[in-house]
């Protein structure tokens, strides 16, 4: 169940990271990338865990 969670979490992040691509240098840009990447690493964690 964490996993399921964890990966709908980093598609919905990346998402959103896609979305802000046209403003590069925006707070939004850098709002979306540092998102995406505490859930990649969250994931790994996660699903290192759960092995």
């Amino acid at each position: 169940m964490a996993r399921i969670l964890v990966v709908a979490a980093c598609i919905v992040g990346g998402f959103f990271f896609i979305q802000q691509l046209d403003k590069p240098g925006s707070w939004q840009f850098f709002a979306a990338l540092a998102g995406f990447l505490i859930f990649i690493g969250f994931a790994v964690l996660v699903i290192k865990k759960t092995k």
